[in-house]
C-alpha cells in the first residue's frame, strides 16, 4: 500500500502528532507538516482537577487526512506496562492507546505500533552501559532523563526551523522520520 501521509504519534498526556508527506520525505525536510502537541483538557473529578485527553479534539487532528482524501498509515510508540510503573499511570497510556487505535480504525487508516527501542535505536539513542540496570530505581530514573534529553537534541538538529521543545514532541518527530528512512508498508 502507498500512503501520501505519514502520522506518528507518541502517546502519552505529554505526547504529540506529527504529520509527514511521504512524498517529500527526500527533502531536507523529511516532508515535516505539523506538530500538534497531544489535546488534553482539564477534568474535575471529585475535587480534584486533572488532565485527561480531549476526545474531540485527537478527533480533529486525526481526521485531516481523511477530510483531504489523503491515505495515510499511523505509526505510534507502542505503550505496554512494566514492572514498577505506577497502575494509574500504566492504565492512563493503555487507554488512549485503546482511544488512539479506535479513532485509527473508525477513519480506514492503517496502523503500525513500534518498540520504543526500535526507533531510538535506529537514531542512536542507546543509554550508556551505566544506565542500563534495571534494579536501582535512581538509575531508572537517569536512564530516562537521558533518554528525553538526547531524543530531544536529536530532533532539534534535524528539524532546527521547528519548536522542539519537550520529549513528546521529539518522540513523535523521531518515530517518524525512523518509519520514512525504512520505508516500512
Amino acid at each position: 500500500m502507498t500512503y501520501d501521509v505519514l502520522v506518528a504519534v507518541d502517546i502519552g498526556l505529554h505526547g504529540a502528532i506529527t504529520f509527514f508527506e511521504i512524498g517529500e520525505k527526500d527533502h531536507p525536510s523529511h516532508g515535516l507538516l505539523s506538530i500538534q502537541p497531544m489535546p488534553t483538557m482539564k477534568k474535575i473529578t471529585k475535587d480534584k482537577e486533572k488532565n485527561v485527553l480531549d476526545l474531540e479534539k485527537l478527533l480533529f487532528i486525526l481526521e485531516r487526512c481523511k477530510l483531504h482524501g489523503d491515505s495515510a498509515i499511523v505509526v505510534y510508540e507502542d505503550v505496554h506496562a512494566f514492572p514498577g510503573q505506577g497502575v494509574v499511570a500504566v492504565g492512563t497510556l493503555l487507554e488512549q492507546k485503546g482511544v488512539l487505535r479506535g479513532m485509527v480504525k473508525a477513519l480506514g487508516y492503517d496502523e503500525l505500533p513500534i518498540s520504543p527501542k526500535t526507533w531510538q535505536k535506529y537514531h542512536g539513542i542507546v543509554p550508556p552501559k551505566e544506565l542500563k540496570s534495571d534494579t536501582m530505581s535512581k538509575t531508572k530514573a537517569l536512564r530516562k532523563k537521558w533518554l528525553k534529553a538526547k531524543s530531544i537534541e536529536i530532533a532539534r538538529e534535524m528539524f532546527p526551523d521547528w519548536d522542539i521543545s519537550n520529549d513528546g514532541i521529539s518522540d513523535s518527530v523521531l518515530i517518524g522520520t525512523w518509519w520514512l528512512a525504512k520505508g516500512i508498508s
